[in-house]
């Protein structure tokens, strides 16, 4: 596995400027909104299991991108939890792979192996990454986390699931 660069925080949306809120795009990273500019929300989004950093230093100062690499992997699944979001649709009718379809009223907005589907399911049930993958396969958690890092942008692209701080 090579360094895989990663969004933290649940994306609220755009808003206008109030008297009470500045305007801007509204990311949530556990209890604590934090509002970016257009160009510092590009880069987070793009930063969703990519190889290479396109994240300026301020994000990471700010928490909202991590760095994961081989020796680091471990220590990062421990300080993050993976937040399912839509609903389950189940295999789709017809594939001959086996797939599960995650979406919004019977239309796929990700299609994933099965790994990736017991992931997303019990994320919510566990405090950690790490803690989800232990429980997933008590004998090997490093190979379901080394399959997270490689696949789980599916998820995170598709917004069946957002990354959050533990």
């Amino acid at each position: 596995m090579t360094t895989t660069v990663w969004p933290i925080g649940h994306y609220l949306g755009e808003y206008p400027a109030t008297e009470t809120m500045d305007g801007g795009h509204h990311v949530r990273v556990g209890a604590q909104t934090i509002v970016l500019t257009a160009p510092e929300i590009a880069a987070w989004a793009a930063a969703t299991g990519t190889e290479h950093d396109p994240a300026e230093p301020l994000l990471k100062a700010r928490g909202l991108i991590a760095v994961v690499g081989v020796e680091s992997s471990v220590a990062f699944a421990d300080r993050h939890r993976l937040r399912p979001q839509l609903s389950a649709i189940g295999h789709p009718l017809g594939d001959a792979e086996p797939r599960f379809a995650i979406g919004v009223g019977g239309t796929a907005a990700a299609l994933v192996d099965p790994m990736l589907a017991d992931l997303w399911r019990w994320s919510g049930a566990t405090r950690t990454l790490w803690t989800l993958c232990r429980r997933l396969r008590p004998e090997a958690p490093e190979r379901v986390l080394a399959h997270f890092l490689v696949h789980g942008r599916e998820l995170l692209q598709a917004g069946a699931a957002y990354l959050d701080v533990a």
